[in-house]
Order: C-alpha cells, then structure tokens, then sequence
C-alpha cells in the first residue's frame, strides 16, 4: 500500500493533532515542521504549491479555501488534492476521530488525481466543485 503524505496546515497543525495521526502510523507533516518559525508568514499559494509537489494530502480547516482566489489557483495549478473540515467548530479530538474514522475514504481521496477539494464530513469526505478556469 502506498504511504498516506500528510500535510497540515495552521489551522490543524497543532502537536496534538500531528502526534494521533503520527500514532496510526501516518507520514505527517506541519507547516511547522517544513517553515519552522517563520511559518507564520508563509502565504498559502506556497505551502499548497511545495506540499502538493511533495504528493502530500493538505488537511485544513478552512472550509472556504476552495474560493479565495489565490489558494484556488495554486490548488488547481499544483494539482493539489485538499481536504478540509466540513465543521468549522470541532476540537482537535473531534478532527483526529472524524479523519481517523474515515481513513480508507481519506486513502482514496488522496490516490485521486488532483485538484480536488473535499469536505470532510461526519459521514464521508464530499468532493466540491472547484472552478479552475478563473
């Protein structure tokens, strides 16, 4: 089987977080973790862009991410494949249940080609539209 690549943006790149999914034995990484401190000013369109290169599944909490213009550029111009919390509202322990719970739905979004933009819900990852022609 071929590894999951996990790559944590700020908004779910706690330790916690990194440490339960490091736990089920997956290859995580942090925005921390690849920027060090100055990972606070590094714009999104390029940890999107070198995560994406590095054939990693970017985990994000920012629901919205698929319509600001541009994050959605680099999405689709790196083939990135993202996957966000459709809740906006959930713990670190409800994120680690809710991914943990459907990781074979979460192993599929991430063998798919990209771009993509999936919400992960309590039921299943849903894909969004993602409009890659503006």
């Amino acid at each position: 089987m071929t590894p999951l690549l996990i790559f944590l943006d700020r908004s779910v790149g706690t330790r916690r977080i990194a440490s339960a999914l490091r736990a089920a034995d997956l290859d995580v990484e942090t925005i921390a973790d690849r920027y060090g401190a100055a990972n606070v000013s590094i714009p999104d369109e390029q940890w999107i862009a070198e995560a994406s290169g590095a054939g990693r599944l970017l985990i994000s909490a920012d629901k919205r991410i698929r319509y600001r213009p541009r994050e959605r550029a680099a999405i689709c111009e790196h083939a990135a494949r993202c996957l966000t919390f459709a809740a906006g509202d959930l713990t670190a322990d409800q994120m680690i249940e809710l991914f943990l719970r459907h990781l074979p739905h979460v192993r599929a979004v991430a063998a798919a080609v990209g771009p993509s933009v999936h919400h992960l819900t309590k039921d299943r990852p849903v894909k969004m539209s993602l409009d890659c022609s503006a």
